[in-house]
């Protein structure tokens, strides 16, 4: 006889506080909007993928179920004391390598599920920069079915409009979420993984430019050398820099106002983008064909380098100037080879997390610290990230 599982009455009420806490702070700061609702069953366990466009997006995503989902989530999140307590032990958040194939991740997972659990994913394993859609892992739905679960696809609107990845003021605007499909385990084991994954990637697509909606602030642009670093007039990189509503290069007489509705105007000749995904592909069409010539690529002017793995302390190692050339990255007076370097990703505004030998470090950057930069000049020189191919920031 399969052993009954122990009711949990600790999950319950941390629900319980949890939706309380978050609908006080919602009321008064973020004023998110759940568009339904879904009621978990007694002994169902349930997946929930969505979309991730806001910091917070798990607290949201919370307000529209009636039980505890337990969200993956980077493990850079976890580093330090306070973050392994709040996050590891008080929300029972599951740490995943960002950017890299993780088994105990997935291990921890499958037994949340075997507990009576139910999970929060976002498949594309990054927050957006400018709504583009991230690489989703072609063994993303087998893993699905593997949990025998409800699955639910679950949208957020306007997180990127209120909250971009890449500012640091809050815009005020429509912001708001709900569940979009329910389906039960017997109504997609039989669907094929290429079938599974297409529903999935189709149905947590959300572009806001395209809502019509505005969402206003006095520092629009604030920050956006956060994500974008190529000119489109002069070329030149890492001289764009970003003013309230604008953004402008110091090379040239680019100028470009980021408005209301997430679209793009300015007068410069030439600039013919509308929208933040235009200037994007551009960028990362102009670094895939960049001629990387020997020495300094990049430089900037400070930063703090800290490991990074779930429930330790997050110690500094190093602060000092940040330098890349083809062959070495180095922080002060520690550096890496280049050759090393096994995975790399941004984290937070302007964080750069990489790993060497499975180990994790985090490089904390100035204000306008540009981590993206460094990913994808690094999926460009001689590293394992080269080999495998970065699918999410990679060339």
């Amino acid at each position: 006889m399969a052993k009954k599982k122990k009711k949990s009455i600790g999950k319950f009420i941390l629900y319980k506080i949890l939706f309380v806490l978050v609908r006080f702070l919602n009321l008064f700061v973020w004023r998110y909007k759940r568009l339904n609702t879904y009621k978990i069953k007694k002994d169902e366990t349930v997946v929930v993928v969505s979309n991730h466009q806001a910091f917070l997006d798990p607290m949201f995503v919370l307000l529209s179920f009636n039980k505890l989902l337990r969200p993956v989530a980077t493990d850079n999140l976890l580093a330090g004391t306070f973050n392994s307590l709040f996050y590891g032990k008080f929300l029972g958040v599951i740490p995943k390598r960002k950017g890299a194939s993780d088994l105990k991740s997935t291990a921890s997972m499958l037994g949340a599920i075997q507990n009576g659990d139910s999970l929060l994913l976002f498949p594309e394993g990054n927050r957006a920069y400018a709504e583009f859609q991230f690489y989703i892992a072609d063994n993303f739905a087998r893993f699905i079915k593997l949990l025998k679960s409800t699955l639910i696809i679950f949208n957020i609107h306007g997180g990127f409009g209120c909250d971009p990845r890449w500012g640091n003021k809050k815009r005020r605007g429509r912001f708001e979420g709900g569940v979009k499909i329910v389906l039960k385990y017997e109504e997609y084991k039989d669907m094929s993984d290429e079938e599974l994954n297409s529903l999935i990637k189709e149905n947590i697509k959300v572009f806001d430019s395209e809502s019509g909606y505005k969402y206003k602030s006095s520092r629009r642009a604030e920050y956006l050398e956060r994500f974008l670093y190529v000119c489109p007039k002069c070329h030149s990189i890492s001289t764009l820099y970003s003013d309230k509503n604008h953004l402008y290069c110091k090379n040239c007489d680019l100028d470009v106002e980021y408005k209301e509705d997430l679209h793009l105007a300015s007068k410069t000749e030439g600039f013919n983008f509308e929208i933040l995904n235009d200037w994007y592909q551009f960028q990362q069409e102009y670094v895939r064909n960049l001629e990387i010539k020997p020495g300094e690529i990049f430089h900037d002017s400070y930063g703090v380098l800290k490991v990074a793995e779930a429930y330790g302390k997050g110690e500094e190692i190093d602060k000092g100037e940040i330098i890349l050339t083809d062959k070495e990255l180095k922080v002060g007076s520690t550096t890496f080879k280049v050759k090393d370097i096994e995975s790399a990703s941004p984290v937070f505004g302007t964080t750069l997390q990489f790993t060497i030998k499975e180990k994790g470090y985090t490089i904390k950057g100035h204000s306008r610290f540009n981590p993206v930069k460094y990913v994808q000049i690094l999926s460009k020189l001689d590293t394992p990230i080269k080999e495998k191919g970065d699918p999410y920031f990679g060339l």
